[in-house]
């Protein structure tokens, strides 16, 4: 009896810390959300086409990014959202 009572116990406090790991994971944390906004900030900033005419501003909200604004070609759209893409950690919604 003790022994199965031990295993519940066990078992218990797995799933308790299975659980709290995935809901860490799945909410970032400030310091995240800060290191994204810079990698996307810089991945913007050094695109090659990137002109004073462009505008594009980016929001982030938990790992989600969310690219907005108006651009003179095209092609810069989807330079900026394939240079957000290769960032690790955000979910794009474009």
């Amino acid at each position: 009896m003790k022994h199965r009572f031990l295993a519940l116990a066990i078992s218990l406090a797995i799933l308790t810390a299975v659980a709290a790991n995935q809901n860490a994971a799945a909410q970032p944390d400030a310091r995240s959300e800060e290191r994204i906004a810079r990698e996307v900030r810089h991945e913007l900033l050094t695109l090659p086409w990137f002109g004073v005419f462009d505008y594009i501003a980016f929001k982030v909200d938990g790992g989600t990014v969310t690219l907005m604004g108006q651009v003179v070609r095209p092609s810069l759209k989807s330079d900026a959202e394939n240079a957000v893409k290769r960032i690790e950690g955000p979910r794009n919604r474009l």
